[in-house]
């Protein structure tokens, strides 16, 4: 009993003072959206909306900076200026809603920043301008570089995306034509037509380009891109959803995330493959703006921990009471991690008070124990190898359910964020 008593007593101690040893103000799977004179937020279950920062600031354009990961890259116009008046800022983070504003680059040469996105690098971020070109921004030094060489093709270009394995850059504009620019070279070569124009993402993963316009969401394959495009909806032969779309970002656990006019935030998963009949988006929460300015306008969209390559959690029951358990997809700057199992299982999934777990004793002997390399439930420097348990290995929990879920730290406590939580019955 004393033992016991003692291992609650570690756990519960460690586990308070790991998100505290390190603050971190923006929280994975949260919410940030631009609307010219504020910035507003949605915590990512949905349920608390704010938003800050009066003033003329014109944040329309956010991208969430993985490798500092309290601050986020905004666009900006500087008023001072009637045109090349393009501004590159970031917004670092001191508290949940307060900031100090960094000038990267500008004014000038580019104008106001109509898209942007982060370049093959993770350095640079390649913005499509008010005036129809690519420029390329340094977020270290500032510098910014052209990217096309000579004429732009396009007409009235509505999205933009960057190849996060190629490096290319894809355009497509009102006519509905979809143009590549090949990475390091700035030539510009036409794709194909029958792409409609707005707000673009690439899945490296599955090699495919997302598109969203005003109604409609679907993708073409970059491997083979005269194949016919797949919706999701919005099409005659997919379900009709509404229209003002805004923008598109992935969330934390790589799933789609749609802003609607009025701050209205949805999620669809990212299934791989499209349903038959196509599928429409669920609705997330809405961010409140206090001011009721015609100024208020939401367009940009970036979400805390935004990757196509999740943080996962696999946890199965196999062959005859035997396991597979593999956690993929460490967060950039991890440190160390624990898998938290729970055996008290009184609520619907991921929706306990730790992580999403209803914590019991197993899970705080978990948190009380010292992370190592390679182990399972608490490592340290990588996450550890896939294992699999041979059959009768779970003999002793017949029958019992379980919770799980993957949790990651930096090396200096900074919580970098979890993984799903997975549901098993021993069996």
């Amino acid at each position: 009993m004393k033992h016991s008593k003692t291992l609650w007593a570690a756990g519960a101690a460690l586990f308070l003072s790991l998100p505290l040893s390190a603050q971190q103000f923006l929280r994975p799977g949260d919410f940030y959206v631009g609307a010219n004179i504020r910035i507003g937020y949605l915590t990512a279950n949905g349920q608390v909306s704010r938003d800050f920062l009066p003033g003329n600031v014109n944040a329309s354009r956010m991208l969430w900076d993985p490798s500092q990961p309290d601050s986020f890259i905004n666009s900006q116009v500087d008023t001072s200026s009637s045109s090349n008046n393009g501004l590159l800022v970031r917004r670092v983070f001191t508290g949940p809603e307060s900031f100090i504003t960094q000038v990267i680059s500008g004014p000038g040469p580019f104008d106001g920043i109509d898209d942007m996105r982060w370049d093959q690098n993770g350095r640079d971020v390649v913005v499509l301008d008010f005036s129809n070109r690519l420029w390329r921004i340094d977020t270290i030094d500032g510098s910014v570089r052209t990217v096309v060489n000579g004429a732009a093709p396009w007409n009235d270009p509505g999205g933009m995306a960057v190849d996060p394995r190629s490096g290319d850059i894809y355009v497509t504009d009102s006519r509905g034509d979809l143009f590549r620019v090949a990475s390091g070279t700035g030539g510009v070569s036409f794709l194909r037509s029958g792409v409609p124009n707005g707000e673009l993402l690439i899945d490296p993963n599955q090699n495919k380009l997302y598109y969203a316009n005003s109604s409609r969401f679907g993708r073409l394959d970059l491997g083979n891109p005269n194949l016919p495009n797949e919706d999701w909806f919005g099409t005659t032969t997919t379900p009709i959803w509404v229209s003002d779309i805004r923008n598109i970002d992935f969330d934390q656990n790589g799933d789609f995330v749609f802003l609607r006019a009025g701050a209205l935030i949805y999620r669809l998963p990212n299934t791989g493959t499209v349903p038959p009949g196509g599928a429409i988006p669920t609705f997330v929460g809405s961010i409140t703006f206090s001011s009721n300015s015609s100024a208020v306008s939401p367009q940009g969209l970036a979400v805390v921990g935004s990757t196509t390559e999740p943080y996962r959690l696999t946890v199965e029951s196999v062959g005859v009471l035997g396991a597979f358990i593999e956690l993929e997809n460490a967060p950039r700057g991890f440190g160390f991690g624990y898998l938290l199992p729970s055996r008290a299982t009184v609520l619907p999934l991921d929706t306990g008070p730790v992580f999403g777990l209803f914590p019991d004793t197993l899970t705080l002997s978990v948190l009380g124990t010292t992370p190592s390399p390679g182990s399972l439930f608490a490592h340290v420097g990588a996450l550890p190898p896939p294992i699999r348990l041979p059959n009768l290995a779970m003999v002793a929990f017949f029958g019992e359910t379980w919770d799980f879920v993957g949790v990651a730290h930096g090396l200096d406590g900074r919580y970098l964020g979890r993984t799903n939580a997975v549901r098993v019955t021993w069996n």
